[in-house]
Parts: C-alpha cells; structure tokens; sequence
C-alpha cells in the first residue's frame, strides 16, 4: 500500500506499508535506480567504509540476511530472550488464592465457623487478551554502533515476550521515517512501514533480529527502497534525509493503514529493561 500527498508545509509525503518482510522485498528486488541516485547508490556500495557502517560486505549479503535471517545474531539474542521467558513464566504462573467449596486445602476458621466456602483454592493470574501494535523506528545516527541496536533488539523481544505471556498479542512493524527540503519546495517525508511479527504469530527472532537490529536493513535495505521509489524527490539523494522523532512516526501511521498503540526507537529500547519497555508498550497513550 502506497499513498502520495501533499502535506501542510508545501511538500510531498510518500508513505508505503508492506505486510511482510518477502513482499518489501519483492517490492524493491525488480525496481531500477530512479535517476537522481543513479552512480550515487549508497545501498550497493561495497568499499571498506560501508562494510563498517552497514555490517555487510555487499547487497547481496545483506539480502540473504533478509530473507534467511541473521542466525548469528539471532541465537545470541535467543539466548537472553529464553531467559527472559523463564523468568516472565515464573512470574505468569502466580495464582491468586481464594476460597470456595471446594479446593485443594480446608480454610480451618471457615470450616468451624460452618462457612460452605471453606477450602482454599488456587487460580491462575489471567490478563483479557487484548491486541497491542507497536511501530519500531529503526532509524538512528551514522555513530550509533550495532552492540547498541542489538542490544534495543534485545529489549525489545523481552517485552514482546512479556506482554503475550500476560495474555497480549503483538503486531510489530520496522519503520523508517526521514524529511527532506529543497528551496520553495516546502518539507518532504518519506515513510517505510514493513510489518515484521503478526499478532497470530509467535515471536520468531531469527525473522526479526535482521529487519530490527541490524544496520543494514536501514543503511542497505531501506536506502534501497528510496532509491528505486519513482514519487521520491531528488533532494533525498543528496544525503537520504534526516531522522525524525518518534511523534512524527505516529502522525504517519495513519497514511499507511497501520493502527498504532505506540512508537518506539532504538534509544528508548537500548536505555530501557524490557520490564520497562512493556510497561511503556502496554500503558502508552495511542499515538
């Protein structure tokens, strides 16, 4: 889904939502370099400096990350997210005490007292299931380095975790939002929207990790889908654009069809234990 207007400044907003991660890229794998970018493709660059900056030696490598997953990353954040998950199971399976007429010990002062509710019972803690959807904004700053994205990811799925063993379910789409000006021309906004985990779906971190946490899904693959978006002015090939702020990520949600509960990034994530960040998931002020 795709829409093109023109906004309140002057300027033109392109917002594009894919519902799943094969279909973004079925979107971008065909398309030609628009003219603007052409010689100037920075997801394609293979030099030792955008090895740094991207984590990957080339498009292709990046690609397979994609589609396959990050198995590297994903098993190391497996890992503390398995943790996370006994500790959340412990906390879950807490039962409130009661009495009743039957249960599995006698309340003695109730049953001397000829109270028909005089066993002790145990039931589980349950929370009404409810949908939660979360918009993660995976821009950050070229000095952002990939031990901090991981750990947001990290975060991240340990809330994800949390809120669906309270009885939650999580829709989560990776966002990326940047402006752009040229003289006269007012702001331009461009907005990816690609939905990563379906609230019918169990949290999957090898499909997620990638989309989420690793740089060049930002800096290969989403500088990809810019370049080859025809409606894109060509002031963006001069540098891509500039981050927004969360709130400016919510105001476009809309555009893109996307129902929003909340709009995290990569700070909030990193700064944050994933009890926080669940809280903030679960008790935020739709956007």
């Amino acid at each position: 889904m795709k829409t093109v207007k023109k906004n309140e400044s002057g300027g033109t907003t392109i917002v594009e939502r894919f519902d799943s991660v094969a279909t973004f890229w079925a979107g971008i794998s065909e398309k030609e370099t628009q003219n603007a970018f052409k010689g100037y493709e920075y997801s394609k660059d293979n030099s030792k400096r955008r090895l740094e900056f991207t984590g990957t030696k080339d498009f292709e490598s990046a690609t397979k990350l994609l589609l396959e997953g990050d198995r590297q990353s994903a098993d190391e954040v497996l890992r503390q997210v398995t943790a996370i998950k006994r500790q959340v199971g412990k906390e879950t399976q807490r039962q409130r005490v009661g009495t009743g007429v039957v249960g599995f010990a006698p309340n003695v002062p109730n049953y001397l007292a000829g109270v028909p509710r005089n066993m002790i019972t145990a039931t589980p803690n349950k929370r009404k299931e409810k949908i939660i959807n979360l918009v993660y904004n995976i821009g950050c700053p070229y000095s952002v380095d990939k031990e901090t994205l991981k750990k947001a990811v990290i975060n991240l799925a340990g809330a994800i975790v949390a809120l669906e063993a309270g009885g939650a379910r999580v829709n989560v789409f990776a966002n990326w939002t940047v402006w752009d000006s040229k003289r006269g021309g007012g702001k331009h906004y461009t907005s990816l929207f690609v939905r990563v985990k379906n609230a019918s779906q169990p949290l999957d971190c090898l499909k997620m990790i990638y989309p989420l946490g690793h740089p060049s899904m930002l800096r290969r693959h989403a500088f990809r889908w810019i370049e080859t978006t025809k409606e894109v002015p060509e002031c963006f090939s001069h540098g891509y654009g500039s981050q927004v702020e969360p709130h400016q990520v919510g105001r476009l949600c809309a555009d893109a069809g996307v129902k929003c509960d909340r709009v995290l990034d990569y700070q909030s994530a990193s700064e944050n234990d994933y009890k926080a960040l669940a809280r903030m998931i679960d008790t935020g002020v739709i956007i």
